[in-house]
């Protein structure tokens, strides 16, 4: 799709930055039109990419915080504005230090949405909803998506993070 949506609006824009250019000796005054004709069409296709690819995120931004509105859940993640995406830049942290920073944030919240390296998750901060979901509807929630190898770490391979029938073997 996003492709499409880039096709198409470089032929809107009639870009032509992916047609080849031939420079001919001669007419010097000629050539640097050529080049300043070049230049100027690949800075528009650039800026139209650009353009494009914010379009995009600000898309997917909306879609996920609709994605987690409709299903009644808080989203702890970027919104819209140009500080919060400054912010929720990458930063050198462990993955339990910003689940831990997560849930010390979120406290009034039963459950919490957050991204994960683009995929939607979902942190569960009551204590009543953690046994709903550990007792009463465990068969529905039993493949945590959590990784685990045996042959290389045995210790990964605890009962939190097996799934399906490996599980109820253990």
């Amino acid at each position: 799709m996003l492709i499409l949506f880039v096709y198409f609006i470089l032929a809107i824009t009639d870009c032509d930055c992916f047609r080849l250019y031939h420079l001919e000796e001669g007419n010097n005054n000629k050539n640097k039109e050529e080049v300043m004709g070049l230049i100027s069409s690949l800075l528009l296709c650039l800026s139209t990419l650009v353009v494009a690819l914010l379009f995009c995120l600000v898309f997917y931004i909306k879609y996920v915080n609709r994605y987690f509105k409709k299903r009644g859940m808080y989203f702890d993640g970027p919104s819209l504005s140009l500080t919060s995406l400054i912010t929720s830049a990458p930063v050198q942290k462990s993955f339990s230090s910003i689940l831990a920073d997560l849930y010390t944030k979120n406290k009034e919240h039963k459950v919490v949405g957050y991204l994960s390296l683009w995929k939607k998750k979902v942190l569960i901060v009551d204590l009543k909803v953690i046994r709903d979901v550990l007792v009463k509807d465990f068969d529905m929630f039993q493949d945590r998506g959590l990784y685990y190898n045996k042959e290389v770490d045995p210790l990964s391979a605890h009962i939190f993070a097996l799934a399906g029938h490996e599980w109820k073997t253990t």
